[in-house]
């Protein structure tokens, strides 16, 4: 029954409480502040509940030990666990690197698509080994533009251009650099697909982490409003939402007649 309760005032205090309705950051959180004051509120729950436990244990044997100790660790946990902020700041990171990756290989790329034109004047069939008229549809593209370079690079490799090539000035150091900086642009485009896979993973485990400390934080909550319910500066400092306006009260069901 007492879960029942603590259920329906959970809810009535959230669909209530429209300010941090608006403010909830992701919907599969139980909680709808920020998470950074949720932390802040938990770790003063935490520290609250250790000088006031005695009056706690008196009438729940849930918050006997461990409880103080779990909840302590919960929060550890989550302040240990990497933000959403950080990992999509990482991504940023590495897209940069990827884009300054791109304007170097479109440099080199053109580069050597100069010096085709120069050793094989108005041999169209030479660009077309090199690739050129696929560029302005690979150009952008994190996987077709590595791709067209290595097809510069093996065009300007062969045995029959590349002297030809290295003579107009076209030196192997250049032709290298064409694959050298493909294979960097897609290997960074792989460190960036793992760096989403590994975001995805660590927002679901830190979004679990959140909901079972926000559940200890309820229970405590709402435990108090019976503890202290003469006192109400006591249970006031275990309020969830302190700014927001009270729920509504839950209407007491009909007791039946007794016959």
């Amino acid at each position: 029954m007492i879960l029942i309760v603590l259920l329906q005032r959970t809810k009535a205090v959230q669909k209530n409480n429209k300010k941090y309705n608006n403010m909830k950051n992701d919907e599969s959180r139980d909680f709808t502040m920020f998470e950074g004051d949720m932390l802040e509120q938990a770790q003063r729950f935490a520290d609250q509940f250790q000088e006031d436990e005695a009056d706690f244990t008196t009438d729940y044997t849930a918050f006997e030990t461990p409880f103080a100790t779990e909840m302590q660790d919960a929060i550890d946990v989550c302040m240990a666990t990497t933000s959403d902020r950080v990992c999509v700041g990482k991504q940023a990171e590495q897209t940069a690197k990827i884009e300054v990756l791109m304007e170097t290989g479109r440099g080199k790329y053109q580069g050597g698509k100069l010096y085709v034109e120069i050793t094989f004047p108005k041999d169209s069939a030479k660009l077309r080994t090199y690739g050129q008229p696929s560029y302005e549809a690979a150009r952008a593209s994190h996987v077709k533009l590595p791709t067209l370079m290595i097809q510069g690079y093996d065009m300007a490799s062969d045995v029959d251009n590349k002297t030809k090539l290295i003579a107009e000035g076209f030196t192997l150091l250049k032709i290298e650099a064409i694959k050298t900086t493909a294979d960097a642009i897609t290997q960074a485009v792989r460190k960036q697909t793992k760096l989403k896979g590994a975001r995805s993973l660590t927002t679901q485990e830190r979004t679990i982490n959140l909901n079972a400390l926000w559940a200890m934080m309820v229970l405590i909550s709402e435990c108090s409003k019976k503890i202290y319910e003469h006192n109400p500066v006591m249970w006031n400092r275990y309020l969830l939402y302190p700014d927001a306006p009270p729920a509504p009260p839950i209407p007491t069901p009909p007791t039946e007649p007794t016959v």
